[in-house]
C-alpha cells in the first residue's frame, strides 16, 4: 500500500478515535466448548466500533524494540473494552508484514450453486441431445 493511502488512514483513524467515545465500550470474548476454535465475539455496537478503531491503531504503533522480548509485539489500548467475563485473554499482539493471506474458501452456498448449475446444464444438453438424435432418427 502507498504512503499517501496509509496517511489517508492513519488520519481517518484519528478522526474515528476522537468522535467514537469509550464510554459504554464493551467487549466480551467467549468460550462456548472445550477449546477456542469453539469461541466468538460478543460486543455492543460500541464495543464493535471501538475494537475495531484499536486494531486500526495497532497498524500504526511502533514496534518497541529495546524491551521487547515478543518479536513484533505491538500494544493496542484495548483493556478498557474487554469484560471481566471474557474467557479468553491475550498475551500480547504481533504485526507480523510476512504473514501469507489466507487462502480463500469456498462457502457451501456456492458449491451447491455449482453443482446444481452444473446439473442443469447436464440435463438441458442431454435433452438436447436426445432431441437431436429423435429429430435425425424422423429424417
Amino acid at each position: 500500500m502507498d504512503e499517501e493511502t496509509l496517511n489517508k488512514i492513519r488520519e481517518l483513524t484519528k478522526t474515528l478515535d476522537a468522535e467514537v467515545p469509550r464510554e459504554g465500550a464493551a467487549v466480551q470474548f467467549v468460550m462456548h466448548g472445550q477449546c477456542t476454535d469453539e469461541s466468538s465475539i460478543e460486543a455492543n455496537q460500541l464495543g464493535f466500533l471501538r475494537m475495531g478503531i484499536e486494531f486500526f491503531k495497532a497498524a500504526f504503533l511502533p514496534i518497541p524494540s529495546e524491551t521487547n522480548t515478543n518479536g513484533n509485539a505491538v500494544e493496542p489500548d484495548i483493556g478498557y473494552l474487554v469484560t471481566e467475563g471474557s474467557d479468553i485473554s491475550f498475551m500480547w499482539m504481533e504485526r507480523k508484514e510476512t504473514l501469507a493471506p489466507p487462502k480463500r474458501r469456498h462457502s457451501r452456498l456456492l458449491d451447491r450453486v455449482y453443482l446444481i448449475g452444473c446439473a442443469v446444464a447436464t440435463i438441458a444438453l442431454a435433452f438436447l441431445l436426445t432431441s437431436g438424435v429423435l429429430y435425425w432418427l424422423e429424417q
